[in-house]
């Protein structure tokens, strides 16, 4: 079946990150990923981190940076963003990686993230930064646990 492609809708799909995770693994699955234009690891990240749970009119999300992570095992980067729904008082800092060394390529799958880091200040926030970075490079030691779920303690992060 030669049909035409509407790449305009693909690439509007992909450019809404609600749908872009979605949207991304269905054409990697049906192998069309050379029909999508300007879609990047950031893009991906704020797709895995925010397709539920956040309203585009009411919460903000900005991107603090991605830092670069070779822990002998992986080599990738891991994005920042921080996020302030309407309701809350403090911005937190979300985080979500590995993507892949290199950036022309993007991954959904085997994504560590965590979201709700709250922080008062911008020396909290690079210290939250750092210390997420000590988990992607701990990782893969053998005498280290690291734990991504509910159970990491992250209100000890700053001793209080």
């Amino acid at each position: 079946l030669k049909l035409a492609v509407d790449t305009a809708r693909i690439n509007q799909a992909m450019a809404d990150y609600t749908h872009s995770v979605w949207t991304y693994n269905r054409l990697k699955e049906n192998e069309m990923l050379n029909y999508v234009q300007n879609f990047s690891q950031e893009k991906m990240a704020k797709g895995l981190l925010y397709y539920t749970d956040y309203d585009k009119e009411k919460d903000s999300v900005l991107f603090i940076e991605k830092r670069l992570i070779d822990n002998g095992v992986d080599k990738g980067y891991v994005y920042f963003f921080r996020r302030k729904q309407e309701d809350d008082l403090n911005w937190m800092v979300d985080y979500v990686g590995l993507q892949p060394y290199d950036e022309k390529k993007v991954e959904s799958d085997d994504q560590m993230s965590k979201t709700g880091l709250a922080y008062r200040n911008e020396i909290e926030m690079h210290k939250t930064i750092d210390k997420t970075l000590d988990i992607f490079e701990y990782a893969n030691r053998k005498r280290v646990v690291v734990t991504t779920g509910y159970d990491w303690d992250w209100g000890s992060m700053f001793g209080y």
